[in-house]
């Protein structure tokens, strides 16, 4: 059975909530990639570095608002004067790695992948952009980090990967893990809304939401800061710790614990 099909036909006792996200990752999970929403990888029009049609010239108001990551290798977003993307090469077989990596621009989405049969290390690209995108996506066991992440926001991690904000300032926050990859953040952020499936790792207690609702699907970890509402659904043997003074409302099923930590 497809794990969407298996997740819908568990709603009526794992509870609304947990099935319709859990079949909503796991339907999303297709030949180790992610479709879900605006994540959308357009791989069959990736091109060379030397082919992609943004650069130094790109005005701001056309620069990518989302930014998706597929492979093992290592992102790096910060903000500067001009939008630039520069590869490090991580071994002497640069020809094959700079000729393996593939880029796709396309309606405000800046997709890094491989082309079909590359297995060149990990390179190292670091993108600098006057306007940091509100959407980033990682697929894989790479990295991707970003130095900011503000307004309406969406984090999307599959595999094993890590997923890294050094300043959140967000009115909105959505944040999808599925795998045994690791989110971490800090900052605010007004609502927060977390869904994890598997056994990976969204580490945020440093973000703090003005009220949150998380569901767990698995055997992973979430830790939050809260003084507000958090609705709380967790299936499984994971484990939701919230520090603050949140008001928690908690279901479930299984042998995870969820751990409402306050000041002393």
């Amino acid at each position: 059975m497809r794990l969407d099909n298996l997740f819908k036909a568990l709603g009526s006792t794992i509870g609304p909530a947990i099935a319709a996200t859990a079949a909503s990752i796991a339907n999303g999970l297709k030949d180790g990639g992610y479709r879900e929403g605006r994540v959308d990888f357009n791989l069959g029009k990736a091109v060379p570095l030397d082919r992609l049609d943004i650069g130094e010239d790109t005005p701001a108001e056309e620069l990518p608002g989302e930014v998706i990551v597929i492979g093992p290798d290592h992102v790096a977003i910060c903000q500067g004067e001009s939008f630039t993307i520069s590869v490090d090469e991580a071994s002497d077989d640069t020809t094959a790695l700079h000729d393996g990596l593939r880029f796709a621009f396309i309606d405000g989405t800046l997709s890094i992948s491989r082309a079909p049969g590359c297995s060149a290390q990990p390179a190292t690209l670091r993108i600098t952009t006057p306007i940091m995108p509100r959407a980033l996506a990682l697929a894989g066991s790479g990295d991707l980090s970003a130095t900011a992440l503000s307004g309406n926001a969406a984090l999307t991690l599959t595999g094993s990967g890590r997923l890294q904000i050094d300043s959140i300032e967000a009115e909105r926050l959505e944040v999808t893990l599925a795998g045994s990859g690791r989110l971490s953040g800090t900052g605010m952020a007004e609502q927060v809304h977390l869904s994890v499936l598997g056994s990976g790792h969204a580490e945020l207690a440093g973000l703090k939401a003005g009220k949150a609702d998380v569901t767990m699907a698995g055997s992973g970890r979430v830790a939050l800061s809260c003084d507000g509402d958090v609705d709380v659904t967790i299936l499984g043997s994971g484990k939701v710790i919230l520090h603050g003074n949140a008001r928690c409302r908690i279901s479930g099923l299984g042998s995870g614990r969820v751990v409402c930590e306050r000041p002393h």
